[in-house]
């Protein structure tokens, strides 16, 4: 759970709260390590699984229809763009 806040900056508490919200839902569960109490494994369901591969397959989605849309220049200008909004929002604290 540690390893999971520190990669998405996330403080642990928030991120307890948001793992209890989607075990009650369904899409992962709980494995407390054997060698170690302290430890605790989140593993996807096939709930979660599902849910993941729709997710990936909705973005594949988007970017199709992105690439169809735009041309290489405005991809490039909406992909930097997006990128200096999310270290914006970094910074800010808010991400």
């Amino acid at each position: 759970m540690r390893d999971l806040g520190d990669r998405f900056q996330i403080k642990l508490s928030t991120l307890t709260s948001m793992v209890d919200k989607i075990e009650q839902a369904r899409y992962v569960k709980r494995q407390n390590s054997t060698q170690d109490r302290r430890v605790v494994y989140l593993q996807l369901t096939e709930k979660g699984k599902r849910l993941c591969d729709n997710y990936f397959t909705y973005l594949e989605e988007i970017s199709s229809q992105m690439r169809k849309v735009l041309n290489e220049d405005q991809l490039s200008v909406f992909i930097e763009g997006t990128k200096r909004l999310e270290e914006s929002i970094k910074l800010s604290g808010g991400f």
